[in-house]
């Protein structure tokens, strides 16, 4: 799969935090949504639906949950 070059990528805000704590500090991301243009390099890219096959990391869920959220 491939992911968008810094050039083509378009960030928008979500206005969605997530909340995480780590065993020595507490960690508040903010979640954005980016669109990307036509220059592409390689990457790895999942169906939401098939986010649960792949080994992520708490935190990651959580943004991935937030993100999805209408």
């Amino acid at each position: 799969a491939l992911l968008p070059t810094d050039n083509d990528v378009k960030t928008v805000p979500l206005e969605k935090r997530v909340e995480h704590t780590f065993t020595h500090f507490h960690l508040i991301l903010e979640v954005v949504k980016e669109k990307a243009g036509d220059s592409m390099i390689e990457g790895l890219w999942v169906k939401p639906s098939e986010l649960h096959l792949h080994a992520l990391h708490t935190l990651m869920k959580k943004v991935a949950k937030k993100a999805m959220e209408s």
